[in-house]
């Protein structure tokens, strides 16, 4: 039996990633050993992920979501840059909605920790959620909120300073992009350049809710403070 399922989540993991995750939850059973080999192998992080997470290695967890964040926010700003062939009239979507949600004043900043809310729907302003239909931020999204349930599970778990590994990298790596923003390196139009600011100051938000509701107010503003206490952002 466990041969036949090892074969069958190998399979998965050639030709439908996506599924081998869904397949792995309903069946916990699974071998986690070869499992784990395959799905490092084949490189599907989220089962990879949910595996580790079991074993209790969060070192290696956390290394393979701060990858992925890393990689997903790096898309994400190539998109906007227009380097990722993304459809224009999805980006054009983005950029209205962005536009949309920043007029309001109640985005950006208003989600709440523990949850990443969508801040349209806690607004109530009857605008689509800025990510809808852009697969690139949708991925960052999804990154985030997995965090935020890695750490909601492994609270009384994971280590202070893994926690501290996990938010303040997440938050870090949201910010340095956001610098990089600012200081123009993106060569793209006035109204792109601001569309991007925008998308990275909601998902910067969003981590900073990961920060005050999993780490130590004290040493969480003493990072932030030596981190970017002179960063041009002025946001901390």
């Amino acid at each position: 039996f466990n041969n036949n399922v090892v074969r069958y989540i190998e399979l998965l993991c050639q030709n439908s990633p996506t599924a081998v995750l869904p397949f792995i939850l309903e069946n916990e059973a699974v071998p986690l050993k070869d499992c784990l080999e395959l799905c490092s192998k084949y490189k599907v992080t989220d089962a990879s992920v949910h595996l580790l997470e079991r074993t209790g290695d969060f070192a290696s967890v956390l290394q393979l979501v701060l990858n992925d964040y890393r990689k997903a926010i790096e898309e994400l700003q190539l998109s906007f840059c227009g380097q990722r062939g993304t459809d224009r009239a999805v980006l054009s979507k983005a950029s209205k909605r962005l536009a949309a949600l920043a007029e309001s004043g109640n985005c950006f900043g208003g989600s709440r920790a523990g949850a990443a809310e969508d801040c349209s729907s806690a607004a109530g302003t009857g605008v689509s959620v800025w990510y809808e239909g852009f697969g690139e931020a949708q991925r960052c999204v999804d990154l985030l909120r997995n965090a935020y349930d890695l750490s909601s599970r492994n609270s009384n778990i994971m280590t202070e300073v893994q926690l501290e590994e996990l938010w303040f990298g997440i938050l870090g790596q949201t910010v340095r992009v956001q610098e990089q923003i600012a200081s123009g390196r993106c060569e793209v139009s006035e109204r792109r350049r601001s569309s991007l600011a925008a998308a990275f100051k909601d998902l910067s938000a969003q981590a900073m809710a990961g920060v005050l509701a999993y780490l130590s107010l004290p040493r969480s503003l003493k990072w932030m403070c030596s981190e970017f206490g002179a960063s041009t952002l002025g946001i901390w």
